[in-house]
């Protein structure tokens, strides 16, 4: 054991050496990537700058086509400028060309227009200040009634904000309380479906669903963890059947804390049926330790074979029991791995396939068809998830009572402001409309709307005599310059050409600026467009540059860790010279044991040199005590007062028999006699001892009342062997008929499971029934039964004589059977005969129904 702890230590060193290693050569390449990711992203960063730069010469470039075209703009208005003038117009504010008695009569139509606007705008302004005079006179009689209605209206908004403050102080949402309503009732729903679902699963497996009563009141039910199947789950559904199997009937023990609470249950739990229950502060376990798992991995696989325990998650409390169920068994996918496992000299432990079939190493199989219908565990698994669903609602449920209860107050509160705030906001709108159907307001409606046109009449009188000062301005001016009209226009056009020149100038520089560069600025317009095609890939790149470096930083730090907790392991696993010392030690200690073993040799050795002598002293007893005992057992006396000595006489000294006088040393039995015989008598007086006596009548009346059951139960199935009986050919569950098919027979309406559940001559019924319904489908001329009436009674056999009789009417049958009076009515074409042991065969006359036979052979 030592040599091997050595070598697995070596092993596991070496591995994690190894895995050491892989860690740092990883963490290497993680920091050479994240270098390299770094570096490139730079390149990115600086192609981004280019851009910039490209962007500051694109600008200049604009500027200057930009004023090549504002220049050619301004030296086409100077030449049109420039020819109008030389026409004798004059461009004047708003930049049209006109003369100037155009211009002067322009003027003069704007001024009397505006006079004529000036004068009606002073008509309707006056017609309006009486009018407003009149209303404010009119509304001074029914000021005090609307003063008092309107302080009304602003107490009464007054208290209507002030209640939608209150309301939105509260801490609630309007219809919060009716959502959790609506939705405790859909949980309830749901909850009801889910607990249906849950009994369902137990009413088809009533073993799953351990029932108790309390056996005291202070009885702490989390003492009881629960029925086996109940308390794990399984990794992959696909091994329900080999773990259902493997574990057996325990599946259906009750795990509990202690052997207390086991006791308690079975006294005063009122349990419903037997059970048996696993304390785990007594049960004791064990899983198949690693070197055996390692073997049988490595002898058929490692996904061919698994230790049960690893198929199952379960709470680490109830660890021993699960260890005691399913801890020394391996679950293989074929029964070819399983033969391998179970049967190879170092492992020897019992494994089960996936198809459920028992390899045991004492060399026991079993197997065969898989249960119909879903596994069991497959339907806890549904229970389980239905489990987990329900306390997850439940838990919701709970949830909401507990905040209903707590904003019930605050919601009716909530609703109490908010009709007073509906109510008070309907009675001010009501307010409101009555305020605006009185004369008063409408009078104020009325005198708002002439102060407004008040002020526009008065506004647009303003402008009307503005733009007749500035009218009369401009019409002096031009008649000044009509007077000085040549003058002036030889000025102008002196102006204009000026300006036509200097304009001419510049937009020539500005036109040879722009063609210089005109060139260069498209070049640069073709890079500026390759560039951004480059930039929108480079920022692409450069996102997926920093996430794959934070990636790679995140992989990084979790790679330092690995490294640590792989040098840690390193570190904590013991060096070689410690485990070598440790077997120089066991060495030691074995060497010890083999001069202890020594020494009990040599003491076994004079133990039985003792016990000889012992023999030798019964031989010489049994010469001399045994045949005086003998003589009083043949006593008369003796006799008469013990009467099994007649019965039993003939054991008396006979070896290997309770009477075995050389075994069994008779004084020493007499002083246990004697003992016996005094406590007898002691507890005799508190105790009743014709109970026992009773408790075996209790017994032997119960086993009856068992079997007049079973009987009447065979009495049932007798009267119902042809009567009633049913039988046809189904596909198996899941299957088709291509597949096969299976024989079902039912009596009365109920079909059995298996054929295994009939009687010899039930199942001789059933596969004669078979053979001649496919002969009937294709009869033949002739047919051959030979003892087909073994298993059968009289009346099942001419039953079978008159199903030939009516179906096969136009076949013939050589028959052989060693009863007499079968097949009565049945188209029989020979009959035998046996006489000392020869066999004579004679055709049956037309006449002849039935044919017997004497003889034990044929």
């Amino acid at each position: 054991e030592g040599g091997t702890k050595l070598e697995e230590l070596e092993t596991a060193l070496k591995g994690k050496k190894e895995e050491e290693a892989k860690f740092i050569a990883a963490q290497k390449a993680n920091r050479d990537n994240i270098v390299s990711e770094e570096k490139k992203l730079k390149q990115l960063e600086r192609s981004l700058k280019e851009e910039g730069e490209l962007k500051k010469v694109e600008g200049l470039f604009t500027k200057l086509k930009d004023t090549d075209k504002s220049d050619a703009e301004a030296l086409a208005a100077a030449q049109k400028k420039f020819q109008a003038v030389s026409a004798g117009l004059v461009i004047d504010d708003d930049g049209s060309d006109k003369t100037l008695q155009d211009q002067l009569m322009e003027v003069k139509q704007e001024v009397a227009q505006a006079q004529t606007e000036a004068k009606q705008s002073q008509m309707q302004l006056q017609h309006c200040k009486n009018e407003l005079k009149d209303k404010l006179q009119e509304m001074k009689q029914t000021a005090t009634s609307y003063e008092k209605d309107k302080r009304n209206l602003e107490n009464m908004e007054k208290e209507l904000t002030n209640l939608q403050n209150e309301l939105n102080r509260i801490n609630y949402e309007d219809g919060y309380i009716e959502k959790l309503q609506d939705e405790r009732r859909r949980l309830t729903s749901e909850m009801r479906n889910l607990k249906g679902k849950m009994e369902n699963i137990e009413a088809r497996n009533p073993s799953v669903n351990f029932q108790y009563k309390d056996p005291d009141i202070n009885f702490q039910r989390s003492s009881v963890h629960g029925v086996v199947c109940k308390l794990f789950k399984m990794k992959d559904p696909a091994m329900s059947t080999a773990l259902e199997i493997a574990a057996g009937g325990r599946l259906f023990n009750v795990i509990v804390d202690t052997e207390v609470t086991a006791k308690k249950l079975l006294n005063k739990g009122q349990l419903q049926r037997r059970t048996t229950i696993i304390p785990l502060n007594k049960i004791v376990g064990h899983s198949l330790d690693q070197r055996t798992v390692s073997l049988a991995e490595q002898l058929v696989g490692k996904d061919n074979v698994f230790p049960a325990l690893s198929l199952i998650e379960y709470d680490p409390v109830i660890h021993p029991a699960m260890q005691w169920i399913l801890g020394q068994t391996f679950i293989c996918r074929d029964m070819e791995a399983a033969k391998k496992v179970t049967f190879n000299e170092r492992i020897l432990k019992k494994s089960v396939t996936l198809d459920g079939d028992v390899f045991d190493p004492s060399g026991t199989l079993s197997g065969g068809s898989r249960p119909r219908g879903m596994p069991l565990l497959n339907q806890l698994e549904e229970f389980h998830k239905a489990q987990e669903e329900f306390n997850a609602q439940e838990q919701r449920v709970t949830k909401i009572d507990h905040d209903i209860k707590n904003i019930t107050k605050v919601a009716e509160r909530y609703q109490q402001l908010k009709q007073r705030v509906e109510l008070m906001s309907h009675e001010v709108e009501l307010v409101r409309r009555r305020l605006q159907q009185t004369t008063h307001h409408q009078h104020q409606e009325e005198v708002d709307a002439l102060k407004a046109k008040i002020v526009e009449l008065e506004e647009k009188v303003k402008h009307c005599n503005e733009v007749v000062e500035t009218g009369n301005k401009k019409a002096k001016d031009l008649e000044n310059k009509v007077k000085n009209s040549k003058a002036i226009q030889e000025q102008a056009l002196k102006n204009a050409e000026k300006e036509m020149n200097v304009l001419k100038k510049k937009a020539e520089q500005s036109r040879m600026q722009w063609k210089q560069r005109e060139q260069e600025f498209e070049t640069l317009n073709l890079e500026i467009r390759e560039l951004k095609a480059s930039i929108e890939t480079g920022q692409s790149q450069i996102q997926s540059a920093k996430e794959t470096i934070d990636q790679l930083k995140q992989q990084h730090e979790q790679l330092n860790k690995d490294v640590e907790e792989a040098k840690a392991v390193v570190m904590r696993l013991p060096s070689l010279m410690v485990i070598q010392a440790s077997v120089q030690q066991l060495q030691n200690d074995v060497k010890l044991a083999e001069r202890d073993s020594a020494d009990c040799s040599k003491k076994r050795e004079n133990c039985q040199r003792e016990r000889l002598k012992q023999k030798n002293a019964n031989q010489r007893l049994s010469q001399t005590v045994w045949p005086k005992l003998l003589i009083n057992f043949n006593s008369k006396k003796y006799k008469n007062k013990y009467g099994w000595i007649k019965d039993e006489k003939h054991y008396f000294g006979k070896p290997g028999t309770m009477y075995d006088f050389k075994e069994n040393n008779p004084q020493e039995v007499g002083k246990r006699l004697s003992k016996l015989q005094d406590k007898s008598e002691k507890l005799g007086r508190n105790i009743n001892t014709r109970a026992m006596n009773l408790s075996a009548r209790s017994y032997e009346y119960n086993d009856v009342l068992r079997k007049k059951k079973i009987v009447e139960a065979d009495k049932a199935k007798i009267m119902y062997l042809l009567p009633g009986a049913q039988a046809r050919l189904h596909p198996p569950e899941g299957m088709d008929v291509l597949d096969g098919l299976e024989v079902k027979v039912g009596f009365s309406g109920i079909w059995k499971e298996s054929l295994g559940e009939l009687s010899g001559g039930q199942r001789s019924l059933v596969a004669l029934s078979l053979i001649l319904a496919m002969l009937l489908f294709k009869p033949a001329p002739i047919y051959i039964l030979d003892e087909v009436d073994a298993a059968l009674d009289l009346s099942h056999t001419q039953n079978i004589g008159n199903m030939l009789k009516s179906h096969f009417k136009k076949s013939q049958f050589i028959i052989v059977s060693l009863k007499d009076g079968m097949f009565n009515n049945a188209n029989v074409l020979f009959r035998t005969k046996f006489v000392d042991g020869m066999s004579t065969v004679s055709p049956i006359t037309p006449t002849e129904n039935s044919f017997s036979t004497q003889g034990a052979s044929h």
